[in-house]
């Protein structure tokens, strides 16, 4: 049986989703899973990497030690549930925040703000995308 209105899906190459970056890169996002206060208990090895974070370090460091912006800014709504509104929207409209490794380097790059339960506990995950 033909049918004429139904056409075979094109398979194509994923487009690049802004000029400087390509599907490879995903693999290469930092992450950092912070408490409700800010610290950070667990960061990749592409967090690591970047941030010149030693797996000894991590559980000493607040979060506004690498994004100064975030000292000022409540992480979480007042009911404690959520990533902070206004970061979360910042992080939707692809908003550059500036970052400085705790080698002292200083760059730029998109974050993305998710929440999630791990072990009966509100933790933060932060991607981290280099621009």
């Amino acid at each position: 049986m033909n049918t004429p209105f139904i056409e075979k899906p094109v398979i194509q190459k994923p487009l690049p989703i802004r000029s400087n970056f390509t599907p490879t890169d995903v693999t290469q996002v930092a992450m950092l899973i912070l408490t409700e206060d800010g610290v950070i208990v667990d960061a990749n090895h592409e967090a690591e990497e970047l941030l010149t974070i030693s797996s000894g370090q991590i559980h000493k460091i607040h979060i506004s030690r690498i994004i100064s912006a975030l000292g000022k800014t409540d992480l979480l709504d007042s009911d404690k549930k959520r990533v902070n509104a206004y970061l979360r929207f910042l992080s939707r409209i692809g908003h550059k925040f500036k970052l400085r490794s705790l080698s002292g380097i200083e760059f730029t790059g998109e974050l993305f703000f998710s929440d999630i339960e791990f072990i009966n506990q509100h933790t933060v995950v932060v991607k981290i995308q280099p621009v």
